[in-house]
């Protein structure tokens, strides 16, 4: 499984939660927080989302400017986006550094990067030990449950899919409603997923069609397909024109 489908479903960070959120007007919201930083120097929200601004319209050298501005100022958030800035580039060894600063002041995010980080480099005790630092984080969790699937330990898979599910993961309700299904629990699977698919979760839409699909509820085993797929997820795509394709649907 690639890095960029782990990383499809983390959850918004709670510090940058309107980042993704465009302004009505992105070059007077600029202006605005240029000024608010020449205002306040130490002010690091302002440098993050000024440099958020500035990624947006693809200047992606004075954007990495203020993120390490507001790093150096000891904004975690910064330092993590900084990890993944290097990530994408190919440097892990900067990924590693900027993620262990971000990881250094507790930041649950940074802490879950470096263990996929390690993930990545095929050194599962090093990121299930990375993982377990974050502690009960729904995010930590699911992703030791995702670890332990991969390793085929499905014991200790499910008992973290539970605990993060139960926490509110809605990506660990749908890989919970997979174990479960998979073992032949179909019913307590189905409730699983659609707690995923009614919270939002395109993933356990998806599943979620599947498995009615599967059982004959056809009819709403499409609309589960479709509203993954108009969410973008290629697998209910697929699956969708599948169904139709049957002239089930």
């Amino acid at each position: 499984m690639s890095r960029s489908s782990w990383r499809r479903w983390l959850r918004p960070d709670r510090a940058a939660a309107t980042a993704d959120q465009p302004p009505t007007d992105p070059g007077e919201a600029e202006a605005w927080h240029r000024r608010a930083v020449a205002a306040d120097p130490g002010r690091t929200l302002s440098m993050v989302k000024l440099a958020d601004l500035l990624r947006k319209r693809g200047d992606a050298a004075e954007a990495e400017f203020w993120y390490k501005r507001a790093a150096d100022a000891g904004d975690p958030f910064a330092m993590s986006t900084l990890g993944d800035l290097h990530l994408n580039r190919g440097d892990q060894a900067g990924a590693e550094t900027w993620f262990r600063r971000a990881a250094g002041t507790g930041y649950v995010v940074a802490i879950c990067n470096l263990g996929d980080l390690y993930r990545a480099r095929d050194d599962p005790a090093e990121a299930e030990a990375w993982y377990r630092r974050a502690g009960d984080d729904e995010y930590a969790m699911s992703r030791l449950g995702s670890l332990f699937a991969h390793l085929g330990d499905a014991v200790q898979a499910e008992t973290w899919f539970r605990r993060a599910a139960g926490a509110g993961s809605t990506y660990a309700m749908d890989s919970l409603g997979g174990l479960l299904r998979d073992r032949g629990a179909v019913d307590e699977a189905e409730r699983w997923l659609r707690r995923g698919a009614e919270a939002g979760n395109d993933f356990a839409m998806c599943s979620l069609g599947e498995l009615l699909r599967d059982r004959g509820a056809v009819d709403e085993a499409e609309r589960w397909l479709r509203r993954a797929a108009n969410a973008g997820n290629s697998r209910a795509m697929s699956a969708l024109g599948d169904l139709l394709a049957g002239g089930q649907a």
